[in-house]
């Protein structure tokens, strides 16, 4: 977990799932990006190691995944990041429906209505 220094008291978590396609990748190839995260939009950032195929067939690292969500969703305040909006192409999410004006692939935390660095 990645928490901004300076912050005290109970934060919003971001939970990052490295990338890899559940074949490849890990945890501390991305940890200067959940590092920045945690900085630049004041939340702890959970990322956790998901178990990988072959070595561990599907659904293995997805079950990891959704476990690790489960976890987060009950020890934090949890929020959602459009970083990959197009992975639910059903668009009836309540994040969908807030977030209908920004376009696809656009930074949420820089864009967002509210965001960080909005005015």
């Amino acid at each position: 977990m990645y928490r901004p220094r300076s912050s005290t008291g109970a934060l919003p978590a971001f939970m990052w799932l490295h990338g890899g396609g559940m074949i490849s990748g890990g945890i501390d190839g991305d940890r200067p990006v959940c590092e920045r995260y945690a900085l630049d939009i004041g939340r702890v950032v959970v990322s956790m190691q998901y178990r990988l195929a072959p070595e561990d067939p599907y659904p293995a690292g997805a079950e990891d995944c959704y476990a690790a969500l489960l976890w987060t969703a009950q020890h934090a305040v949890v929020f959602q990041a459009l970083t990959y909006p197009m992975l639910d192409d059903r668009n009836n999410t309540s994040s969908a429906r807030e977030f209908h004006s920004i376009p696809a692939g656009a930074d949420s935390t820089t864009t967002a209505p509210g965001g960080p660095y909005s005015e």
